[in-house]
Formats: structure tokens, sequence, C-alpha cells
């Protein structure tokens, strides 16, 4: 065993250490301190159960040799003439981490490349230039090395100004990567990859109107950042605040899934391109009746460039005629509430479609409702069971084209096609499992039939 104090003793003696190996019997500690250094081709192997990074409260960073970063590294082949880290199986790095200011305390990591020869999870204490960039992987599966892990990791702080891992090139699903620095993980078989998170990530924090539901991480393949299914609130790095919440203070992103061996190069933190905001936030559209007319209403909650709305009217859902154009509120951050009376509804059903179009033309349609207005000759069909829970059967009715729609008190129209369960002879039966508890109207070419679903 080489004590801390022999390593400083060795350290001091050669600046360029080719090899260092370290094996502490289990169930020790093991203290790296500040300034030392593994050169080219050096590796320092760890086996002791726990490193912890100098004594607590003093700066503790452990530098290696790097290799130049391109998109043609192999971190496996040290041909690139650089030094490591080697955590060796049952062996884990102290990565307790502090804050100060909002983002992470980089006084103890190490500015290299890391390896840990792991079964499971290992979190990397990488970081470079007073940045430090912890990142979590979990191996999934045995590998060649009989159900142990050979993964390395190298932290690239962005003002290594390297051109060839630029956020220039991303997706176009992507709308930006973060210009801190990536991580090139190099990892043997499929493995989770979790990384450390905050606002710092993004010069000035996150954009206007960037929620952390935008916020992913990013995958470098065939020479561009690609989006990766992502998941938040990731807490794997011991902080006890809510990291991702509430953006400002520590956490973490993680992969959604395993990444297969190989699949990217490198890793960052990305915001997803989202879509244009939708020129209006509609709160609810009903249809009522009201004597012999129908009262359509809706509410807004937020208009962007809305030039007005416009109501269609018809009988069987397909073919329809403008009632009327209802000037909109343009631009408005208040609820506006709209209403339109239809004076002369058909007998059975009427549809009403509500549109909306802004001031460049764009037009978007916002639902349908539906309203019956019964007549003494209109036949009423058996339904049964009534009320029902699960499905519910009509009797007189042959084809599924005979069916026209499904109507809830609210005037919101179901497809029936949809919820078709069986047909038989005279009958056919409806799967109700889908539906909310209410009353609803089945309106057919033969009559219509009233149910409760509870």
């Amino acid at each position: 065993m080489i004590t801390t104090s022999r390593v400083r003793s060795i350290f001091l003696l050669s600046f360029i250490l080719f090899m260092f190996v370290w094996d502490t019997s289990q169930g020790q500690n093991t203290v790296l301190d500040n300034g030392l250094y593994i050169s080219r081709s050096g590796v320092l192997s760890i086996s002791s159960d726990k490193t912890s990074f100098g004594s607590s409260g003093a700066t503790a960073i452990v530098k290696t040799d790097r290799p130049a970063v391109n998109v043609a590294i192999n971190l496996d082949n040290q041909t690139n003439d650089y030094g490591y880290v080697a955590f060796l199986k049952g062996s884990q790095a102290d990565v307790s981490l502090t804050q100060q200011n909002g983002v992470l305390k980089a006084d103890k990591y190490i500015n290299g490349v890391v390896a840990a020869y792991h079964a499971g999870d290992f979190i990397y204490p990488v970081g470079e230039d007073g940045v430090y960039a912890p990142c979590k992987v979990s191996a999934n599966g045995a590998s060649t090395a009989g159900n142990v892990s050979d993964t390395k990791v190298l932290y690239c702080y962005s003002s290594r100004g390297t051109q060839d891992f630029s956020v220039a090139y991303k997706a176009d699903d992507v709308m930006s990567v973060s210009t801190k620095g990536f991580w090139l993980i190099q990892n043997d078989q499929s493995a989770s990859i979790s990384l450390a998170f905050d606002q710092a990530d993004f010069e000035g924090g996150l954009p206007s109107g960037v929620t952390i539901d935008d916020v992913y991480i990013v995958g470098w393949r065939n020479g561009k950042w690609n989006l990766v299914p992502t998941n938040k609130d990731v807490y794997i790095f011991g902080v006890s605040s809510n990291p991702v919440s509430n953006i400002g203070t520590i956490g973490s992103l993680s992969t959604a899934q395993a990444i297969p061996k190989g699949h990217y190069t490198a890793y960052a933190i990305g915001i997803k391109k989202t879509k244009n905001p939708l020129p209006i936030s509609l709160l609810n559209y009903s249809a009522e009746k009201d004597n012999n007319t129908s009262l359509l209403s809706w509410v807004t909650v937020s208009e962007i460039n809305n030039d007005h709305f416009t109501l269609y009217h018809s009988t069987d859902g397909e073919n329809w005629l403008a009632l009327d154009e209802i000037k909109g509120n343009g631009n408005s951050t208040e609820d506006n509430t709209y209403m339109y009376r239809h004076h002369t509804p058909n007998e059975g059903i009427n549809y009403y479609k509500l549109e909306q179009t802004d001031f460049d033309g764009t037009r978007k349609e916002l639902g349908i409702r539906s309203l019956i207005f019964e007549n003494e000759n209109m036949a009423t069909l058996e339904v049964y069971p009534n009320p029902a829970h699960t499905y519910v059967t009509l009797k007189g009715v042959s084809y599924e084209e005979e069916i026209l729609s499904i109507v809830d008190v609210f005037g919101k129209m179901y497809m029936p096609k949809q919820y078709i369960q069986s047909t038989n002879g005279q009958r056919i039966t409806l799967d109700l499992t889908r539906f909310a508890p209410g009353v609803y109207v089945v309106s057919t070419t033969k009559g219509i039939a009233k149910f409760i679903k509870y």
C-alpha cells in the first residue's frame, strides 16, 4: 500500500508520473490530495471501498494529462497519450456536493479522464477549469469482463475551444445546446446516464418562456447534437434541495432508457425546440338548448394575434354552413367570454364547429359540439342495461353506419365507431369503459337512445 504521504513525496521528486498503482486494501479510505498529477500513459488504480478528496474544507483537485479532443477520439485507446484515474470493482468516490451561490462548488474533482470498472452505478467526479460536472453511469447487464462495466469519462469545459463538438451543429428539434461544456462518455455496454444540471449551464440562465420541461440531455451522433429522451428531478448526487423544479439550484437529468454501447460520442445539456405558442388558450366550449334555440359559448384565457372566430352548423357532421364570424380580442391575457345563439336549429341532431383565425389568415379548429332537438315523430330506441357501467346495447339498430353520434350533456360529441364493441342482428353493443360517468344521447337513423354511465 502506498500512503498519501508517499504519493506526495513521489510527486515532488518527479513531476512526470508514468504509472501509479495505488492498491489499498478493501475497507480503507483513500485520500487524494490537491495537486496530484497523472501524466501521459500513467494510471492511478484505486481499489479501496471509498475515496475522498483532501481534508474537510480543503481544495483537492486531481489532474491528468488530457487527450486531444475531436470527434474521432477513442478513450479505450491510450495512444492519445493521456493519464487517467481508475476505480476498480467495489470502489467508490466520495461525491458529496456543496452549493455556492446556486451552483456546484468546484473544489474537489478530477480534471481529466476517469475510468471505473464496476457492476451497477458509479458517479464520476469529473470537471475542468473550475467547473465541477459529475455524472453517473448505470451499467445494464454483464460485460465480457464478467459482470463488470468498463466506462471512461472526460468532462470538457467550453474554454478548450474545440470545434468538433460545436453547439452550432444540432438536430432540427434542438433549439440550443449549453455552451458550458460536454461529457465524453465511452461505455462498453448498454448503460443509463445522468448528468449534473443547473441554470448556469446556459449563459444568462434559461431563455424567456423556457421551462424545465424543455430541458433535455443531448447526444452527439452523426455530426450533430440530438435530443435524448430524458427524465427530470433525479436525485443521484446527494443534494437535498429540489434541484430541477426550482431552477437555479443543483440537480440532474437522466436518460429515460439505457443507451447502447457507442450510440453517442458525447453528451451535453440542451433545450428542446418548442412549437410556436397557440394563438389562443381555450378554457371551455359548450352548447346548450335554450327553449327552441342553441346557445353556444366559449371562454379564452389568453389570445395571441386572434382576428376572429367562425361558427359552422351541420346536420350530418360532414357538410358545414358558416353561421357567423365573431371578432376576437387580438392580443389578450385576460379571460374573454363569447356567446352566440342559433335561432333556427333543425329537428334531430345539430353539430356546431368552432374555428379560430389569426391576423395572417391561419386557421385552427377548436372543437365540435352537438345538440338534439326532438319531435313527436322521433322514435326512441330501447337500450339496456340502463344505467350501465362497462357496456350498453342498442336494440333496433343493425349497422355501424346507422349510428350518427354519441353526445354528453355538455354537447361534446364522441365518434361512435371507436366505441362499437359488437353487432348482432338488430342489436349493437357499445363499449363504455372509456366514458366518464354521466348522461349520454345516441343519435341514429332509426331514432335516439338515452343512457346513464355510472
